[in-house]
């Protein structure tokens, strides 16, 4: 059996306590668990999510990619996009608060 040798590591109390409790729960020593860790083969590292986590954040990301491309493409008729035409709403309404204008009420958009 090869001779063992100290080393020391440096942590956070918190990030102490979070490395004691999963070396506990393994069933480990905390330098076994530390030395299993770092020697662990990435193929068999854990997932940060669930395969179903996963699945759900790209659904989530395809939704908003959807989203810019209709913010991004002309609105029918026109070369305008959508973005250009609410970038121009906001400057005119910043156009009119700064000359004083009176501003109609918002719409509310939830009361239909």
């Amino acid at each position: 059996m090869r001779r063992r040798q100290q080393f020391s590591v440096s942590a956070t109390p918190s990030d102490w306590a979070a490395i004691s409790e999963r070396a506990r729960e393994a069933g480990m020593t905390i330098s076994s668990f530390i030395v299993a860790c770092a020697l662990q083969d990435e193929d068999d590292m854990r997932l940060a999510l669930s395969e179903e986590e996963q699945r759900d954040l790209l659904n989530r990301v395809n939704r908003i990619l959807l989203t810019l491309d209709d913010l991004m493409a002309p609105l029918p008729g026109t070369d305008v996009t959508a973005r250009e035409a609410m970038a121009f709403l906001v400057s005119e309404a910043q156009q009119r608060t700064r000359r004083g204008a009176a501003q109609p009420a918002p719409p509310d958009l939830f009361d239909r």
